[in-house]
C-alpha cells in the first residue's frame, strides 16, 4: 500500500468518524454491536450475489460483481466504523491483512470461512466493551477477519482497497440517515 493510500485511508476513517457521529449518535454500549450487525447483513448480499452469478440466474454476471464489489466495500467500512468505536486505526488493520490475503482455497471455502470469521468480531465487541487494555487483541481479532476479506475480494476480482475509497467517496458519505431515514439520500 503506497503512501498516498495509507494517507487517503487515514483521511477517509475521520470523515467516517464524523459522518457516523451525525448520522448515528454517540459511540455507546448499545450500539457498539451496530457495525458488527452491519457486517453480517454485508455479507449474506455478498453471498447472495455470488451464488445468483454461479448460477447464471436473476442478472447479469456484471451486475452481480458490481453488488459484489459494493457488498464487499460495505463490509469493510463497516469494519472500520467498528476500528473507530474500539479505538483502532483502520488503515493498521488493513496493512496487516493486505499481507496475508493469498489463499489456495475456493471462493466458496473463503466465502464459508468469513461467515464463520464473524466470530472474530464478536470476540473483539466483547473485549472492546471491556477494557481499553484489550485494543491490541481487538486489532488482531478484526485484523484476522479483514483478511478473510482480503482473500475473498481477491478469489471475485476486486481491488478491496480502491473500492473502499471510492465507495466511501462516491455513495456512503452522501448518505443523510437524518434527514431520510428511508433511503438516505440528501
Amino acid at each position: 500500500m503506497t503512501s498516498e493510500t495509507i494517507a487517503k485511508i487515514n483521511e477517509v476513517q475521520d470523515q467516517h468518524k464524523a459522518w457516523a457521529f451525525q448520522n448515528f449518535g454517540a459511540n455507546t454500549a448499545e450500539n457498539q454491536i451496530d457495525p458488527v450487525l452491519g457486517v453480517i447483513e454485508e455479507i449474506g448480499e455478498f453471498s447472495h450475489s455470488f451464488l445468483k452469478r454461479k448460477q447464471g440466474i436473476r442478472g447479469t454476471p456484471e451486475e452481480h460483481q458490481a453488488n459484489m464489489r459494493d457488498a464487499l466495500a460495505d463490509v469493510s467500512i463497516y469494519l472500520m466504523h467498528f476500528c473507530t468505536k474500539a479505538g483502532v486505526r483502520f488503515v493498521d488493520v488493513l496493512l496487516r491483512a493486505e499481507n496475508n490475503y493469498v489463499s489456495e482455497h475456493s471462493t466458496e471455502t473463503e466465502l464459508i470461512r468469513l461467515t464463520c470469521g464473524v466470530k472474530h468480531l464478536q470476540v473483539a465487541y466483547l473485549m472492546s466493551i471491556e477494557d481499553a487494555v484489550f485494543v491490541d487483541a481487538v486489532r488482531y481479532q478484526i485484523t484476522d477477519f479483514m483478511a478473510l476479506v482480503y482473500r475473498v475480494a481477491n478469489k471475485v476480482g476486486v481491488d478491496l482497497t480502491v473500492t473502499i475509497i471510492e465507495t466511501w467517496e462516491s455513495i456512503v458519505s452522501k448518505r443523510d440517515w437524518k434527514k431520510n431515514s428511508a433511503t438516505g439520500a440528501e
